[in-house]
């Protein structure tokens, strides 16, 4: 699929250069620890006063439960106690996310004023980097994400952080850092280097799968952290040791093998063999099957145990056990999502067997081992992805009353934007499997024998009209939220978001994809008619065949008024392309690698 994005490559440039200068940082560090921040209340500007309406309202925003849940930096019950006495930039940033989090009741100039005295403010100490320091970059960086839809503004505040990070040697662990000893560090504080190390390598690994930047060099030593009390949760007074891992210290294990994952597939492999019988792809499954394990059952929601199916079944109210335990929704969802779409990246060359191969294949004839480990693949894949549509879809059904309360679809697509790649991927395997999956790999039951709604979603490897059309409604319902995330950035910024343009092209993509799957319907349905000829199916597929083509077109013609000499194409932002398919025959992704992938599906694979 085609993307013309000057965007794309200046942020791929930009991030680049935060990796560069992080490095430069890091070689000229002195590697000693900083003092950290003295408190004072001699301030010379009386902007950066602290006042109690701005407790008052960091107060609400803890007290409401609307802070961000996977990435916070400080604890809101030390934040709140030593408020008068924080250093203005690391307080007023807090303010400003406070505020924008609640500018439902609030007007806008204020979060952008708190924003503005945030900047004014860090200025006067930047020559002196802390771990607070580092907890204001981050803060105005979320802030700038979420305000301004802005990689522009983000970057630049995040490319800070990491050079702080690496001069201060948070990759270190404080257990094993000599140059930290005589400070006599408390376990609280040990445990807020830990929590800022993790939320930035999350950043940090994020960009390099979506751009392919290397990392700064990072030693990596530093144990999971502990969990950051949370608002409306048991953990404010828990012991420290006692807490549970912090979630991003998952999340971002997922990451590495979805990273190694993504690097992977950069070898195209020769023969349906060397897919099959892959020694990376068995030892990454072996590390996420261990991951699995050390997740709790409350974050990683699994149809299998049947966490799955109590979620989605049970009414969820702000007094609920997820709301108010030691597990938020946000992390739950989070976590599960991401788990699945890395499952579903590592075995989608697998999955495409499924289409590629014929069934009379010397690779399946002559291993029967192989057709059940395609079937084991294909199950896992269409689970992973309907696991990821299912949670995407309750969220849009949920009432408008119980979503604004428990701040979903205001906080949790906003906050984590990037979730957009988790719900690309369960995309892409389940056009996949419906419309290039071939026939031999499914049980097809007539609608009317017993194949009707009950348990349909028991029954992963049934595939009739019916669950076509289940499936296309969960596809349909991952486009609406891709086209809300389009659109809410479009008109926050006036119709040119930089971030928009990273979700334009996988909204098109869909798009296309969705209209293949009703296609498929269609033939189908005219496939099992006592009388083909007289159904009439056709002007409507001559309709979705326009629409696929406009689409591509879009896609090529984002830039008209670009030289066409100077015109550039970037992949968008993913985990993963589509490895080669196309989608009904007119719509590729760009990406070098896609070509090579193709080729191996129509020349070597049979």
């Amino acid at each position: 699929m085609s993307h013309t994005s000057s965007v794309s490559s200046s942020s791929s440039n930009l991030l680049e250069n935060i990796m560069q200068a992080s490095a430069s940082f890091n070689d000229h560090a002195n590697y000693e620890e900083v003092e950290v921040f003295q408190p004072s209340l001699m301030l010379e500007d009386p902007d950066l006063m602290p006042t109690m309406e701005d407790w008052a309202l960091v107060y609400s925003y803890v007290r409401d439960g609307e802070g961000p849940q996977l990435l916070a930096l400080v604890d809101p019950t030390r934040f709140l106690e030593e408020f008068f006495f924080l250093p203005p930039a690391l307080r007023l940033s807090i303010c400003a996310k406070a505020a924008y989090l609640k500018r439902n009741t609030l007007p806008e100039n204020l979060y952008f004023g708190y924003y503005e005295k945030a900047k004014k403010a860090i200025w006067r100490y930047l020559g002196t980097p802390n771990l607070m320091m580092i907890q204001t970059f981050v803060s105005l960086a979320s802030f700038a994400t979420m305000a301004f839809r802005d990689m522009y503004t983000a970057l630049p505040l995040f490319q800070k952080a990491v050079g702080m990070m690496l001069q201060l040697r948070l990759d270190v662990d404080p257990d094993i850092s000599p140059w930290l000893f005589h400070l006599n560090l408390t376990e609280a504080e040990k445990e807020d280097r830990r929590i800022a190390y993790w939320v930035i390598y999350f950043a940090l690994k994020r960009g390099q799968i979506a751009l392919k930047a290397p990392l700064p060099p990072l030693q990596n030593t530093v144990k999971f952290a502990k969990q950051i009390s949370q608002p409306k949760q048991p953990l404010l007074n828990t012991p420290q040791a006692a807490r549970p891992i912090a979630t991003v210290c998952y999340l971002c294990a997922m990451l590495d093998i979805v990273q190694d994952t993504k690097m992977h597939h950069l070898n195209i492999p020769t023969s349906a063999l060397d897919i099959l019988i892959s020694p990376t792809t068995i030892q990454l499954a072996g590390r996420l099957n261990s991951l699995r394990e050390q997740i709790p059952s409350t974050l990683l929601l699994s149809p299998t145990n049947n966490t799955l199916h109590e979620f989605l079944s049970n009414p969820i109210h702000p007094t609920s056990a997820y709301y108010m335990g030691s597990t938020s929704l946000m992390d739950t969802l989070m976590t599960t999502m991401l788990y699945n779409s890395a499952q579903c990246v590592l075995f989608r060359p697998q999955l495409y067997l499924t289409g590629f191969l014929e069934v009379t294949s010397p690779a399946l004839l002559n291993k029967p081992s192989n057709l059940a480990l395609l079937l084991t693949v294909l199950e896992k894949c269409v689970t992973s992805a309907r696991t990821i549509s299912g949670l995407n879809s309750w969220v849009l059904s949920l009432p408008n009353e119980i979503a604004d309360s428990l701040k979903l679809r205001t906080s949790f697509f906003m906050e984590h934007y990037f979730t957009y790649f988790a719900l690309f991927e369960a995309a892409v395997v389940l056009w996949f499997v419906t419309c290039k999956s071939k026939v031999f790999w499914w049980r097809i039951e007539d609608s009317g024998g017993g194949g009707g709604d009950a348990g349909a979603e028991d029954n992963t490897l049934r595939m009739n009209l019916e669950d076509r059309k289940r499936i296309r409604s969960e596809v349909l319902d991952l486009l609406k939220t891709l086209t809300a995330l389009d659109e809410m950035n479009g008109a926050k910024a006036g119709g040119a978001g930089k971030l928009t343009s990273l979700i334009a092209p996988l909204r098109k993509c869909v798009t296309a994809m969705v209209f293949e799957m009703e296609k498929k319907e269609i033939e189908l349905a005219a496939s099992l008619a006592m009388n083909t000829a007289s159904s009439s199916p056709s002007s409507h597929a001559v309709n979705i065949e326009d629409v696929v083509i406009g689409l591509e077109i879009m896609g090529l013609a984002d830039n008209t008024e670009t030289n066409p000499a100077e015109l550039r194409t970037e992949e968008p932002w993913v985990f993963l392309g589509l490895l080669g398919a196309c989608i009904d025959g007119s719509m590729r992704w760009t990406s070098p690698k896609e070509k090579d992938w193709e080729q191996l599906w129509n020349q070597h694979i049979r």
